[in-house]
């Protein structure tokens, strides 16, 4: 049972993220960050600010780790589908922390909307609305294709148990 890999397009996703995605986000908290020096009511935004801060934190954290450890990994474990997995990659731990960062990014992302109610018109509402229609979508996907890896991979090395079941549940 041959069939073609999701490799290309794990890889395709991976490109846009750090290719598309983080820097759209870049250029949005700028764009934050302007418009908190310029705005003249940042008393009543500056709960929103505050969310913003950490999201931004959350977000910087969750782009080292994916640039430096995931996807690295991932090129690792699946470029080399015959290659047994360096024992280094804890994908568990480190997909767990990813969930925990992700989650967290959501909340935020949730908090901000709730905060910001109507006045969406901001730099704050264009990063809301970025996060809903560009970056939760794409990190969708990316799971998806990587849980297609996964399978694709179990059936390649005909379950001979390289991993436990659940090491790579994404």
């Amino acid at each position: 049972m041959l069939h073609m890999s999701s490799f290309p397009q794990v890889q395709k996703i991976i490109q846009e993220i750090t290719d598309d995605l983080y820097p759209g986000i870049e250029l949005l908290f700028h764009k934050v960050s302007t418009y908190k020096k310029n705005e003249t009511d940042t008393e009543s935004l500056e709960k929103a600010f505050d969310i913003f801060e950490v999201l931004k934190e959350e977000i910087h954290s969750l782009k080292k780790y994916e640039l430096k450890l995931v996807f690295p990994g991932i090129k690792t474990l699946f470029d080399e589908m015959g290659a047994a997995i360096p024992q280094n990659i804890r994908i568990n731990e480190l997909h767990d922390l990813l969930k925990k960062k992700e989650e967290c990014v959501r909340n935020k992302i949730l908090d901000l909307e709730v905060e910001l109610e109507d006045t969406l018109v901001n730099p704050l509402g264009e990063t809301i609305n970025f996060f809903k229609d560009n970056y939760f979508c794409k990190k969708d996907s990316f799971y998806k294709f990587i849980a297609k890896l996964q399978k694709e991979r179990a059936e390649k090395c005909d379950d001979k148990d390289i991993l436990e079941p659940d090491s790579l549940a994404f």
